[in-house]
């Protein structure tokens, strides 16, 4: 992450870090929501853009929190009874 950081200006990383606020103001949706959110003007007079959440990524990687919790693993393996008659 510092490796990153050393390749953006100041204001450049201020506006990844206020991204990133925001993403953990609105409980963490997933950067596309909030790029959507950003689209349609939701967050009325809100002063983070499209590019600032493009920079968070990039200086960042990607955000773990809201991951979280929303990647489904694969399917369970099916149970499969074994049902033995015993002799009396």
């Amino acid at each position: 992450m510092e490796e990153n950081e050393s390749f953006y200006s100041h204001q450049q990383r201020e506006s990844a870090e206020g991204a990133l606020e925001l993403l953990y103001t609105l409980a963490c949706p997933t950067v596309e929501d909030l790029k959507k959110l950003s689209i349609m003007n939701s967050v009325q007079d809100c002063p983070v853009t499209l590019e600032d959440y493009k920079l968070a990524q990039a200086i960042y990687g990607p955000d773990m929190f809201s991951s979280k919790g929303k990647l489904m693993c694969g399917l369970p393996s099916p149970v499969v009874q074994d049902i033995m008659e015993i002799q009396a």
